[in-house]
């Protein structure tokens, strides 16, 4: 880390989805930092300390690196550290972790962190072991005050629940933008052309959460531009060879260039129905047809 890093505001957080309640750490941590003319660094982790101490549990996140990353250099920050979260790191005392991470590289004036923030080996690094620290250090402690919208806490977790459930809507409140899926368009079997609704097979990264199986409203960032879409999050269980995992197909309204191979942007607006096996495909070719024709609708306001 840059020598300039010092001595400034440093926020230390995993910061999954940087949901409204992130967001807030980082601004008031931006906004002070710009006040004294200090640096503003943040100290964030990869992969999620949940899937080193955890293994058994598969920890899908709601933003990859690539995506954070992006989204934080809006923010107004300085410098950015994506710590290695590995075994050795999870054994290392709250001591040891202050000293080498904190104190050593970045000798914070100011340290921002959530308000449930806890570090070290058995999470010793409470709130009061940093406010003591701060103390004999010098340096002010900025705990973030929990976030809340209309009654519902603002955390990764409820808005990985919401997205399980299906609810878009909800989880785009909270994280503050529409939940979005970034992947390549890969070559299908051009079953969605043959119906009459040609449509963009989205790859996505395993690690990544899907909303639930389902038909959605949706928008596809490409080159720049935004384009109205229908999308489809499943198996396909009325097709014969039904996928062994949850497929992306996007169907943009009134398109016409190739995708192949582009990296798309999918971005979930709202839930259209549940998935469903169709006894025929005709039956399905005119599901979908009801389906696009609901997803129009509701653009139409926002055109006007």
């Amino acid at each position: 880390m840059a020598p300039e890093a010092r001595g400034g505001s440093l926020i230390i957080g995993n910061f999954d989805g940087l949901h409204l309640g992130h967001v807030s750490v980082l601004n008031a941590a931006v906004f002070q930092a710009k006040r004294n003319h200090r640096p503003v660094s943040l100290l964030t982790f990869f992969p999620h300390p949940v899937e080193v101490l955890f293994p058994e549990r598969r920890q899908l996140r709601l933003t990859t690196t690539t995506e954070k990353l992006a989204l934080l250099d809006k923010l107004g920050l300085d410098f950015v550290l994506v710590a290695p979260f590995d075994k050795p790191l999870a054994e290392t005392s709250a001591e040891g972790f202050f000293e080498n991470y904190v104190w050593k590289t970045f000798a914070p004036k100011s340290l921002h962190v959530g308000s449930d923030f806890r570090f070290g080996k058995g999470r010793e690094g409470s709130q009061e072991w940093l406010a003591a620290k701060a103390k004999s250090r010098g340096f002010e402690l900025c705990p973030s005050e929990l976030v809340m919208i209309d009654g519902v806490r603002i955390s990764s977790t409820e808005i990985r629940r919401l997205l399980v459930d299906g609810k878009v809507e909800e989880a785009s409140r909270l994280l503050g933008r529409p939940y979005s899926i970034t992947g390549q368009v890969e070559h299908g079997d051009h079953r969605g052309r043959q119906l009459g609704f040609p449509t963009a097979n989205v790859s996505y990264p395993d690690d990544k959460i899907l909303p639930k199986n389902g038909v959605y409203v949706t928008e596809v960032f490409w080159q720049q531009q935004t384009f109205a879409s229908v999308t489809n999050v499943g198996v396909r269980p009325t097709v014969a060879n039904v996928t062994p995992s949850p497929r992306i197909e996007t169907h943009l309204f009134d398109f016409n260039q190739r995708l192949y191979d582009e990296f798309l942007n999918v971005r979930f607006l709202a839930r259209v129905r549940d998935e469903k096996r169709f006894g025929s495909l005709d039956e399905l070719k005119e599901q979908i047809g009801r389906d696009s024709a609901c997803a129009r609708d509701w653009f139409t306001p926002r055109k006007s």
